[in-house]
């Protein structure tokens, strides 16, 4: 359950940015205007850095001159009077964002943290208004990642409850830092690095995704064409890696992104969840769906089951068990297989065996939320002599077997998508590393996503 949220300040709470653009042209009215028009750009495009990094980028990197911090203090210290007594106009709060906060202030615990000087930052909450919804307000000199870490450990929040909303790619960086889950908005260049984008605020959802490692890989994404409270939703779609990729040109070709496409066209409802997790199980959904449960939905897509098996370093086994310890706690067992020869030296790989009551809590868990239909995708069984870049011991090619038993077996009373033997010719074609698909993989998963008529 999200408990916290941290609130990015320009171009969030306050539509500054062009006020910010003024006071910068005004500090620097006296240099060349198509080198004040670069320091410009550059402050677009990191509205999470603070002024002092700005000014220091003019000088050195614009400029090429050197610059003392008393020179930097000076010209901030003038950036921050414009700003006071400019922004201090009610007219640029931005709606939306104010109604949010105004609502939800006894809801969540909020925190500014900005790249905009502090002690302005400050003045301005106090003189707009807003101070009273913060828990506490916080900003530059002190990098926003620093800022972001400081609140984590001070109010001592935990990752997993805890988001940051804002605007710009260092927002971002600052959220990926410290492992919390980034929302962004106002700017869809971070459409794809955000967990999810907030397009409107009365649109938004906060989703639960339970404890793990969060992934800061681009394969974690949430989509979902709901409003908070709407009711039953047609569909959970509840993937790992394999249905996005890393590769940004081939996003909108994925067999998740087609499947949203085809649910958009027939007005069907859904939360699309994409790796939430760096290890992403069949304990990942079911913590997803008992920390979610004010959510209905109607139908389950899964293709959960295959990183259960597969040999890990003993780290992401431990992931692994805190996360099925959560709700179940029963031993599970650890097998040792071989000693393998990793890019940083050899190291001993472990994989999980599920008894069988574990498998019948899977199984007992899924029913229990009385889905009309659930749906199980097994993994396209790979040869272990198919020729990729990245090897992969022996026991990686076994464990897909024991992954499709496990799904065959708790989709009995279900509907089961059947991979098994997709890729039975030329393997290199559908798969680049025996795991995540190429173009024609993922076009291949959806024909046969498509072919079962069920949707």
């Amino acid at each position: 359950m999200i408990k916290n949220i941290l609130f990015d300040f320009d171009g969030v709470i306050l539509d500054s940015m062009p006020i910010r653009d003024f006071g910068f042209k005004e500090i620097f009215k006296d240099f060349d205007k198509d080198i004040v028009e670069k320091l410009l750009q550059y402050h677009r495009q990191n509205g999470g850095l603070s002024r002092y990094v700005k000014i220091r980028y003019f000088y050195e990197e614009l400029l090429v001159q050197e610059i003392s911090e008393n020179r930097i203090q000076e010209l901030a210290e003038e950036f921050s009077k414009i700003m006071k007594k400019e922004l201090t106009n009610k007219q640029y709060i931005i709606d939306e964002t104010y109604e949010f906060i105004k609502n939800n202030t006894t809801k969540y615990n909020l925190h500014i943290v900005s790249g905009s000087d502090e002690k302005e930052l400050q003045y301005l909450c106090k003189e707009l208004g807003l101070e009273k919804y913060f828990i506490s307000i916080n900003g530059s000199p002190t990098p926003k990642n620093e800022i972001v870490k400081k609140v984590l450990r001070e109010y001592n929040y935990m990752l997993n409850e805890t988001i940051l909303i804002g605007d710009s790619i260092n927002d971002f960086e600052a959220a990926k830092i410290n492992n919390i889950d980034f929302y962004g908005f106002n700017n869809e260049n971070l459409i794809n690095c955000s967990k999810t984008y907030i397009d409107k605020f009365e649109n938004i959802l906060f989703l639960d995704y339970g404890i793990g490692e969060n992934s800061i890989s681009k394969e974690n994404r949430t989509f979902c064409n709901i409003k908070e409270n709407e009711g039953k939703v047609d569909y959970l779609l509840f993937f790992d890696s394999r249905a996005l990729t890393i590769n940004q040109n081939e996003y909108d070709e994925t067999y998740l992104i087609k499947m949203l496409e085809i649910f958009n066209k027939c007005f069907k409802s859904y939360i699309a969840v994409s790796r939430p997790k760096n290890i992403t199980i069949f304990a990942t959904l079911l913590n997803f769906l008992e920390n979610n449960k004010d959510i209905k939905f109607k139908n389950l897509i899964t293709n959960v089951g295959f990183v259960d098996f597969t040999p890990k370093k003993n780290e992401f086994i431990e992931d692994m068990l805190l996360q099925i310890k959560y709700l179940h706690n029963e031993e599970i067992k650890i097998e040792k297989l071989s000693n393998y020869d990793m890019q940083n030296g050899n190291d001993f790989l472990y994989s999980l065996l599920y008894k069988q009551e574990y498998k019948n809590f899977i199984r007992n868990t899924i029913d229990s939320y009385k889905f009309n239909k659930t749906f199980f995708m097994n993994t396209p069984e790979i040869s272990e002599m198919i020729k990729i870049d990245r090897n992969r011991p022996i026991e990686f090619f076994t464990k897909i077997l024991v992954s499709n038993q496990l799904i065959d077996e708790i989709s009995k009373l279900s509907h089961l998508i059947n991979l098994r033997k997709l890729f039975k010719d030329e393997e290199r074609q559908y798969t680049y590393d025996a795991v995540h698909y190429t173009l024609e993989g993922h076009q291949c998963i959806i024909d046969k996503i498509m072919s079962t008529n069920e949707f």
